[in-house]
């Protein structure tokens, strides 16, 4: 998941330890600001869960946001990886 959101986003946010919160922005494939969102990296669970992300967008734009991921997660995702 790391690999697919530091490309959908503007920031690194897969090397961040856990429970960072990183401001940064999604932007079109021309440049242009799309979203801007949080993304709080979540650290691995008990029983050796691993951890993930969590993204916050405004209310306005959540929707848009989960579109965003949707499409970048289909079009980035190495093939055989689940989300």
């Amino acid at each position: 998941a790391s690999v697919v959101l530091d490309r959908l986003v503007t920031s690194r946010v897969g090397d961040a330890p856990s429970g960072v919160i990183t401001y940064t922005q999604m932007l079109s494939d021309r440049g242009t600001m799309e979203a801007d969102l949080t993304v709080t990296k979540i650290p691995d669970g008990a029983g050796g869960t691993p951890g993930g992300f969590l993204v916050v967008a405004t209310d306005t734009a959540h929707r848009h946001v989960e579109s965003l991921l949707r499409r970048g997660i289909e079009k980035e995702a190495p093939s055989g990886c689940a989300f």
